[in-house]
């Protein structure tokens, strides 16, 4: 009976903390993103992504941002891709965005690796920086 008592209060537990960062995720004016690193493909965003990049969220997830063109320079993503699977923090690093529409702007990029059921993944934060 311990056990199982346990264990409810594991899952519990578990789906507090899942509640409390999906509340993260959905309220913050950062536009954040999880994406895979072995493939590059977006499995998470949040709406201030969206919002940033212009595509619904049906467009974005499983797909990588090279496949949405969303990186003026494409050297640069590779660039931070390389320096984040070599465990290192990117913070704040000016960035050109291309919108689903073409228009052109201007983010902070914030990233990090994060290990997810044991796969590299990169968390991402992108501050609009367009006047």
């Amino acid at each position: 009976m311990t056990n199982k008592k346990g264990l409810e209060k594991l899952e519990q537990q578990l789906a507090e903390s899942r509640l409390r960062l999906e509340t993260v995720l959905l309220l913050s004016p950062v536009g954040i993103s999880i994406t895979r690193l072995s493939d590059g493909a977006i499995i998470e965003c949040n709406d201030a992504l969206l919002a940033i990049i212009g595509h619904q969220r049906a467009d974005v997830i499983g797909r990588s941002s090279a496949e949405l063109k969303l990186w003026v320079d494409p050297a640069q993503r590779a660039r931070l891709f390389s320096q984040i699977a070599a465990g290192q923090i990117v913070r704040e690093t000016l960035i050109g965005i291309r919108r689903k529409d073409g228009d052109l702007r201007q983010g902070y990029m914030s990233a990090a690796m994060l290990q997810l059921d044991g796969e590299a993944h990169l968390v991402g934060h992108l501050r609009d920086a367009t006047d």
